[in-house]
């Protein structure tokens, strides 16, 4: 199996995207993914010489991202800071945090509803005459993540289909599913449907043509997909 790393030369924290404001946050040139750990809780006891420790409650690591300072970058930098002013917590498209040109990572709704992204920090450090200014941030997980890594966007002339009748499922005539990264387990996202953007829903089993949905927020609407409307499939 080929190692699959992924280079951070494309990374990229995107605002609102599709959304009329959509901004790529300006002069950014480092950011961290989201990791997890649990608390360690340690145990002694009389006539054990050696502790014994269990993992405790969960929490995911702050992200953190950096670069130079931009004037006026108003859909950007100046936006991150309008989020931290007014503890905005951001879901799925608001906020997606790009490791290159097509995976992201941002909220999971299917399998914590109430999951969100806030902006904790919005800093600026000294500059020599030699240098720019810096800018760094810190983004603060309120629930789950996913890294989005499989990407399927319709075509002019629609193939996909939403599908409430006989099961809550997506069809695809032209039988990309599998190829296009989609598996079981998957928390799915959409973008750009007619009505089901708010839909945040599991995958279930997933053959070329067709996947089957367990629909976690909001109602899945019968529809054919429109040109350009992206689906999303991650997992942490």
């Amino acid at each position: 199996m080929a190692v699959n790393y992924v280079l951070a030369a494309d990374a990229a924290v995107v605002l609102g995207y599709k959304g009329t404001n959509e901004a790529v946050v300006k002069g950014l040139n480092k950011l961290s993914l989201p990791g997890a750990e649990r608390t360690v809780l340690s145990f002694e006891e009389f006539r054990n010489e050696f502790s014994r420790e269990f993992t405790g409650a969960g929490k995911y690591n702050e992200i953190t991202g950096g670069g130079q300072y931009v004037l006026g970058d108003t859909d950007g930098q100046d936006a991150l800071r309008d989020g931290w002013m007014t503890r905005k917590v951001y879901t799925g498209a608001e906020l997606m945090c790009f490791l290159d040109m097509e995976n992201f990572f941002t909220t999971d709704l299917a399998n914590d509803p109430s999951s969100g992204i806030q902006v904790a920090s919005v800093a600026s450090g000294e500059a020599g005459k030699n240098d720019a200014y810096p800018f760094t941030f810190k983004l603060v997980p309120n629930g789950r993540l996913a890294i989005y890594s499989a990407h399927l966007t319709e075509d002019a002339t629609p193939t996909l289909a939403f599908v409430t009748s006989g099961g809550t499922k997506i069809t695809d005539s032209t039988n990309r599913l599998v190829t296009a990264g989609f598996k079981e387990g998957m928390t799915l996202l959409i973008i750009g449907s007619t009505s089901n953007d708010g839909v945040a829903a599991l995958i279930g089993t997933v053959a070329a043509g067709e996947m089957a949905l367990t629909v976690k927020v909001g109602t899945l609407a019968a529809e054919t997909g429109i040109e350009n409307m992206e689906l999303h499939g991650g997992r942490f």
